[in-house]
């Protein structure tokens, strides 16, 4: 049930981000309709836009995206509603004009970039057209600019602050390459594709040596650059348009090689194993698909061939 969800869960669905947006709005109206000296036309006009706003909320909680039309149509929808209310409001009365502003909150959440900047487009057409035709208002064009300013002000920061939340979220701060959540998704994804076309699919697994021992005799920035310069010599190593690399969490890393038979998976990790930094060397593990395994399954095997490797390093190291 749509009430039943937490708010954090909802606000990640853009359908159910949608119903509470339609609903906020039905209750600012009401707000603004108990707290102003409205006519009993605009009241009764007013009235009619909030039971489309609560219809629209109820709609899209009950079917959600199973709606025949997107998300845009119901922004647009809501501007057109909030343009009308706006339209039979007393003289001078512009304060409804920030639901404008709620809409283009909405927008730069969910929309895409182009999807967003048509909606204020759309803001900024409606209310012109409000206050060349509408109620008189003082100074038309300051609180034109002042509304469709705030609006592509907001739309702005909030969808830089979406995107930098979205990359963080994905992508490994210091290296700039994928997370473990990022590397999960990938490689269950390439598993079903390699499942339909039988084309190879293969994972590679490193992790660096003593890496605490570089942390403890150079300093934590010392690592972190070590880290850096393997992540940069075996993205030389690997093919910039298929292979995937990943930082699972400390000094582990793997990769995702697609299209590449079990020779050539052999070479590559031969180069891979050969990269250094700083000084400091990594081992390394492969596992080829076998056609039936899981991710995990797949995983598993490349990480065992990765501690096999290191072990037998740390053996001809000692002897």
């Amino acid at each position: 049930m749509f009430f039943r969800r937490p708010l954090r869960e909802l606000l990640f669905d853009p359908a159910a981000a949608a119903t509470i947006f339609w609903l906020g709005g039905v209750v600012g109206a009401a707000v603004m309709l108990l707290t102003s000296h409205w006519t009993h036309d605009a009241v009764a006009t007013t009235l009619v836009v909030m039971g489309v706003a609560l219809l629209a909320a109820v709609a899209r909680a009950l079917l959600g995206e199973r709606l025949a039309y997107g998300l845009p149509v119901d922004a647009a929808l809501a501007t057109a509603l909030v343009s009308v209310v706006l339209a039979v409001a007393p003289a001078g009365y512009t304060i409804f004009a920030v639901f404008y502003v709620w809409i283009a909150l909405y927008a730069s959440l969910y929309f895409t970039r182009r999807q967003t900047i048509l909606q204020i487009a759309l803001v900024a057409l409606a209310y012109g057209l409000v206050l060349a035709h509408g109620p008189a208002v003082d100074r038309p064009y300051a609180s034109w600019l002042a509304v469709v300013g705030t609006c592509a002000t907001f739309a702005t920061l909030t969808s830089t602050l979406v995107n930098v939340l979205r990359t963080t979220a994905r992508q490994d701060p210091l290296t700039a390459v994928a997370n473990r959540r990022v590397f999960d998704e990938r490689l269950a994804e390439e598993i079903e594709r390699a499942r339909r076309s039988r084309a190879p699919l293969s994972v590679i697994v490193f992790d660096v040596d003593d890496f605490k021992g570089v942390n403890d005799h150079r300093g934590h920035l010392a690592g972190d650059r070590t880290l850096v310069r393997f992540v940069q010599g075996w993205r030389a190593c690997l093919r910039r348009t298929t292979d995937f690399l990943a930082r699972l969490g400390g000094d582990e890393f793997a990769a995702i090689v697609v299209d590449a038979d079990a020779d050539q998976v052999r070479r590559l990790t031969e180069r891979l194993a050969g990269v250094s930094a700083d000084g400091a060397t990594a081992s390394v593990g492969a596992a080829t698909w076998d056609g039936h395994e899981g991710p995990e399954e797949l995983f598993r095997r490349a990480d065992t061939a990765m501690f096999q490797a290191k072990a037998e390093r740390k053996a001809h190291r000692t002897a």
